[in-house]
């Protein structure tokens, strides 16, 4: 069953999607940075200029929640699931802005890997929104983002162990110590992709 508050009598389905499309715009930007770190400032730039449309769709749901009479519960829901997309969005911004700044002139595969596998996840949670306001099932959603999840956790810690023992050889280990914190920017992205999935799963529970 949808969730009647995403449906066309309120304004919260298409301000969420607003949201989803800037967030994944984000990440393709963040994953052809990835692949090209030599040229990151400017592909920083345009993530940096899509987080800030994101942050005044996100304003602009937190008016319509303050406008709309709803249940408590309602509004904790949509609001969780709009500050869940622009956290994630800020995080995108931390990895590219720790890209552009650290001056990689390389790409790392595991890095490219896992921004792909959180653009995949990104696109997937925005077919749940979608799916959710058509009233239909999105099982299979939730199984492909669970799925992502187990690999990404392997890739990062498989990631970080490579760059531990390179660190332990190398004559200039600052190079890798900064792939490593882009790493655990990088961790909280996929963080929040998971987030934003558990909560849009947590709406058919509570709305069914």
């Amino acid at each position: 069953m949808a969730f009647s508050l995403l449906g066309p009598a309120f304004p919260f389905g298409p301000l969420l999607e607003r949201q989803f499309s800037l967030l994944i715009a984000a990440s393709r930007e963040l994953e052809a940075l990835l692949a090209n770190p030599a040229a990151a400032a400017p592909a920083a730039g345009r993530v940096r200029d899509l987080e800030q449309a994101a942050r005044l769709t996100f304003r602009e749901v937190g008016r319509e929640l303050g406008l709309t009479r709803l249940l408590p519960l309602e509004r904790a829901d949509l609001h969780a699931l709009s500050l869940a997309l622009e956290e994630t969005t800020r995080a995108l911004v931390a990895v590219a802005a720790r890209a552009s700044l650290y001056g990689f002139t390389a790409p790392r595969p595991a890095a490219l890997s896992l921004a792909g596998s959180l653009g995949e996840m990104l696109t997937l949670t925005a077919r749940m929104l979608e799916r959710l306001r058509r009233g239909d099932t999105i099982a299979a959603e939730i199984a492909a983002v669970e799925r992502l999840t187990e690999e990404t956790d392997s890739l990062l810690l498989v990631a970080l162990g490579e760059l531990y023992e390179e660190e332990a050889e190398a004559a200039h280990p600052l190079p890798l110590l900064r792939w490593s914190h882009l790493l655990d920017r990088l961790e909280t992205a996929l963080d929040g992709a998971g987030r934003i999935a558990t909560i849009l799963e947590s709406l058919v529970i509570k709305h069914a």
